[in-house]
């Protein structure tokens, strides 16, 4: 995740800075760390007592409202009491009910300079694809990778099974 939050920062240095983020692939405990970096990145090291950020975080079973994203929208339309920027975090956005998605489009369609929205979520596909067209994504996969001991016999039936055509897999499955 360095190497994003690396390039995050060039384009931060590059003044090409987009205006809604989203960072997916990950837990939503990394994905909100992550975009606490990013939002330090913007705001300075001393984001927990600063007013130029606003966070949208549902507890666990519960949805992100419509009143929630107004207040955020509220808070994007002040000026930035000492930063550079504005910035909302909507944690575990897949939890926005469609009032709430409707209300977020909005501002979503009209950016304006200074401020920048991050969203996390941890499968964009449980997001809407119009939300979806309005944000930079990136993706945080991290590359776990799980190995699996087999059999010889085990491994010689999954290549027999890669080199058959459709019928083959059938009949030998029935087996």
């Amino acid at each position: 995740m360095k190497e994003h939050l690396k390039q995050l920062q060039n384009i931060i240095d590059s003044g090409k800075l987009g205006h809604a983020y989203l960072f997916s692939g990950v837990s939503s405990e990394e994905l909100s760390g992550f975009s606490f970096e990013f939002a330090k990145m913007l705001l300075g090291e001393n984001i927990e007592q600063n007013l130029d950020l606003c966070l949208v975080d549902p507890k666990e079973d519960k949805e992100i409202k419509v009143e929630d994203i107004r207040n955020l929208i509220r808070f994007l339309s002040l000026s930035s009491s000492s930063a550079s920027y504005k910035v909302a975090i909507i944690n575990n956005s897949e939890k926005m009910n469609k009032n709430a998605s409707n209300a977020l489009l909005k501002i979503l369609e009209e950016p304006s300079s200074g401020k920048v929205i991050i969203l996390t979520v941890s499968n964009t596909n449980m997001l809407s694809p119009t939300i979806l067209s309005r944000v930079q994504k990136i993706s945080l996969f991290t590359n776990n990778k799980k190995y699996v001991t087999v059999s010889k016999k085990e491994f010689e039936l999954f290549e027999k099974l890669m080199k058959s055509d459709m019928t083959e897999r059938l009949n030998i499955a029935e087996k």
